[in-house]
């Protein structure tokens, strides 16, 4: 949710629907989308981009940009997630729907 935002969250989440890599990219799951053909190639260069930096310069950008995420942001999880899954699994409409969901899947 802190990534794509509340009103996408919900709609993916309720609906389960499929989406592509260009709306992942746009919803701000993805940083870039490549062709299949140029993955390894776009890969070793990012690689080599941050072989080249400093390892600590790195890890600390990394740490500092978590921390002001979660100062913005409320990341950790809540007590009511657990519940909410098992409310989830106990539910006899809910699990007939995950199983329906999960043979569809199964079926592509």
């Amino acid at each position: 949710m802190r990534e794509i935002g509340p009103a996408l969250t919900k709609e993916l989440v309720m609906t389960c629907r499929p989406f592509d890599a260009e709306e992942a990219f746009h919803a701000g799951f993805l940083n870039r989308v490549v062709d299949d053909d140029r993955l390894d190639d776009d890969v070793e260069s990012l690689v080599q981009q941050l072989v080249g930096k400093a390892k600590l310069a790195l890890l600390e950008t990394k740490a500092h940009v978590n921390a002001v995420t979660e100062s913005m942001v409320g990341t950790g999880r809540s007590w009511a997630d657990a519940d909410g899954l098992g409310a989830g699994l106990r539910d006899p409409e809910g699990r007939a729907a995950a199983e329906a969901y999960v043979g569809r899947l199964r079926r592509q």
